[in-house]
C-alpha cells in the first residue's frame, strides 16, 4: 500500500507509516513541511523561549547579539534551512555561506555551517564577501541554496542571516522564511541520519574574469572608491587588477567595528572622504559602497553625489547600446525623465513597486536586463539577477570611457524635474486610506492613472504616487513637476486631500 512506506522531507530513506504517525505525534520538525502531516504547524508546538519569533523578519533573521542572535540561536536557524532548502526540491545538498567583516560574523558563520551540516547539508564557505560573489558562486558552482551573515550596516550590536534558494531568489517570511521559523523555535531541532560536510572556495577569481567581460574596451583614468571599512575593499581592488582603471581606495581596510554602522548610508564621513580623494586624484567618478557591499552611491568628477535617478538612467543608457530594446526596471518613485531617457535610449521602461523583492525577481526571472531602487541596488540579468555594486561601477567606467563628457553634466541633464522626495504623513487608521485613495481618484480621474502600487496620477506637467506601506497607518506620497512651480501647486492639491482625511473620524 502506498501508506506502508513513506519518507521524511529532505531524506532519501523511507519510513513506515507507524513511524510516520509517531513522529507526527511527538511533533517531529519535518512534519512541518510534509503534505502527509494531518496537523496544522503549530498544533501542539512546544516553542523553544531562547529562538524569539521577533527575529524572523520579513527577508531576514536580525536581532541584537548576545541577547537575540547568538551561537545557539543560528545554529538552530542554519538546521531549519537546511531541512526547509531540502524538503523544498529534490537533490539539494550543498550551500554556499559567507559574510560581513562584523566582529562575530566569522564564528556565527561557523556556527551556522555547523547547524547546517546537522540538517543535512554540506556547506561551502567563501569567508568575507558581498552578497553578489555568494550568488555567483551560488549560481555558478550549482549549489542548493546560500546564506549571508550579517545586517547591512546597521548598528554594530546587530547581526543576522539572509537565506537565499538554489535559484537566487531570498527566502522571505511569506515565503519559506516563516517555515524556517517554526522549525528553529521547536524545542527538538531534529537532526539528519547523513550529516553534511565542511569545504571552502574562493570564487573571486572566476567572479573577476566574469565582469571584467562586461567592460572590454575601457580607457585609461582615474576612479575614487569608499568601503565603508566593509567587504568592498576585498573585493574592488582585485576586481579592477589588469585593467587601465587606476583605483584610489578609502576606508577600504574592512573594520568589525566600523564607524559606518547604524548610519545612514552614504554616511558623511565617507562623503568627505570620498570628495577629497576625487579632488585630490583628478579622478573622473567616485563610488561609496555599504559596509555588507549590496548598495552604491556615485559622485561626479567634482566629488559631489549623483541622484539615483540619473545613475539609473545612465547605466540603462549604458547596457542599451549592447542590447538594444531590452526591458528596463525600476522603482516607480524615479523621475519621470528616467523613463524618457530609457525610451530615448530604445529600451523598454519597466515601474514596478517600491519592493527591492520585485526588482530582483524581473532581473532574477529575465524578465528585464537591468533593475534599480532608489537606495542604490543595482539588479543585473546577465549577473544572475544579483545585486551588484561592482558590475555597476566597471559599466559607469565603461560610459565615461565612451564619452568625454564630464559626469556632472550627463546627470544634470536626467535630473531636469523638480521632485519633492518622500513626503510621510499619518492616518488615524488603516481603514482611513481606502476612502482618501477613492477620493484622489475621483479629484484627478481626467488623468491617467494606474493602481500598481498605491495610486499613480499623471498629468503632462507633473505626477505623483501615493501609498501604503504594508496596510499600516502611514503613508508615502512622492510629487513630480517639471518647473518648482507644478511640483509646488500638484503637491498642495493632494496634501489637501490627505489633511482633510487625517482629521475625520
Amino acid at each position: 500500500m502506498d501508506e506502508e512506506k513513506r519518507s521524511c522531507p529532505g531524506e532519501r530513506y523511507e519510513i513506515t507509516w507507524p513511524i510516520c504517525r509517531a513522529r507526527q505525534a511527538n511533533h517531529y520538525p519535518k512534519c512541518l513541511l510534509c503534505g502527509h502531516s494531518a496537523s496544522e504547524p503549530a498544533a501542539g508546538m512546544s516553542s523553544d523561549p531562547k529562538v524569539k519569533a521577533a527575529i524572523f523578519r520579513s527577508t531576514c533573521v536580525a536581532g541584537k547579539v548576545p541577547s537575540e542572535v547568538n551561537e545557539y540561536v543560528v545554529r538552530k536557524v542554519g538546521t531549519a534551512a537546511a531541512q526547509l532548502l531540502r524538503a523544498e526540491a529534490a537533490g539539494v545538498s550543498d550551500m554556499v555561506v559567507g559574510g560581513d567583516p562584523r566582529e562575530n560574523s566569522p564564528s556565527l558563520a561557523r556556527i551556522f555551517c555547523e547547524g547546517a551540516n546537522e540538517g543535512g547539508m554540506n556547506t561551502v564557505s567563501i569567508g568575507q564577501t558581498p552578497p553578489e560573489l555568494l550568488r555567483f558562486a551560488l549560481s555558478t558552482e550549482e549549489l542548493g541554496g546560500a546564506a549571508f551573515i550579517g545586517a547591512c550596516h546597521a548598528a554594530e550590536n546587530m547581526n543576522g542571516v539572509r537565506l537565499y534558494r538554489r535559484d537566487g531568489s531570498v527566502l522571505s517570511f511569506e515565503n519559506g522564511l516563516d517555515k524556517v521559523a517554526l522549525i528553529a523555535r521547536r524545542t527538538r531541532p531534529g537532526r539528519s541520519r547523513n550529516p553534511g560536510q565542511r569545504d571552502t572556495l574562493d570564487p573571486l577569481p572566476a567572479y573577476r574574469s566574469y565582469v571584467q567581460k562586461f567592460v572590454p574596451r575601457l580607457k585609461a583614468f582615474t576612479i575614487a572608491v569608499d568601503g565603508s571599512c566593509g567587504v568592498a575593499g576585498s573585493i574592488v581592488p582585485r576586481v579592477f587588477e589588469g585593467l587601465p582603471v587606476k583605483v584610489v581606495p578609502t576606508n577600504v581596510e574592512p573594520n568589525g567595528r566600523s564607524p559606518f554602522l547604524g548610519r545612514r548610508f552614504p554616511a558623511a564621513q565617507a562623503q568627505s572622504a570620498l570628495r577629497q580623494a576625487v579632488r585630490s586624484s583628478g579622478a573622473r567618478l567616485g563610488a561609496a559602497v555599504d559596509f555588507d557591499g549590496d548598495m552604491v552611491a556615485f559622485f561626479d568628477e567634482n566629488g559631489e553625489p549623483i541622484a539615483n535617478d540619473a545613475t539609473v538612467a545612465l547605466l540603462a543608457g549604458e547596457l542599451l547600446t549592447r542590447t538594444p530594446g531590452a526591458r528596463i526596471g525600476f522603482d516607480l518613485r524615479y523621475s519621470a525623465a528616467v523613463r524618457e531617457e530609457i525610451i530615448n535610449a530604445g529600451g523598454q521602461p519597466r515601474a514596478c513597486p517600491a519592493d527591492p523583492v520585485v526588482l530582483s525577481r524581473a532581473a532574477r526571472q529575465k524578465e528585464v536586463l537591468y533593475a534599480a531602487d532608489t537606495v542604490g541596488r543595482h539588479f543585473f540579468r546577465d549577473l544572475f539577477g544579483a545585486e551588484s555594486p561592482v558590475l555597476a561601477i566597471l559599466l559607469m567606467c565603461s560610459l565615461l570611457s565612451r564619452r568625454d563628457e564630464p559626469l556632472s553634466r550627463m546627470a544634470a541633464h536626467v535630473t531636469r524635474y523638480r521632485r519633492s522626495g518622500e513626503l510621510r504623513y499619518e492616518t488615524p487608521s488603516p481603514e482611513a486610506a481606502g476612502p482618501l485613495f477613492e477620493e484622489l481618484r475621483g479629484e484627478f480621474r481626467s488623468a491617467e492613472s494606474d493602481g500598481l502600487d498605491g495610486l499613480t496620477i499623471r498629468f503632462p506637467n507633473w505626477w505623483f504616487n501615493l501609498r501604503q506601506p504594508g496596510g499600516t497607518t502611514s503613508l508615502r506620497l512622492t510629487v513630480e513637476g517639471r518647473t518648482s512651480g507644478d511640483e509646488r501647486r500638484g503637491r498642495a492639491a493632494v496634501e489637501k486631500i490627505i489633511k482633510k482625511h487625517q482629521t475625520e473620524k
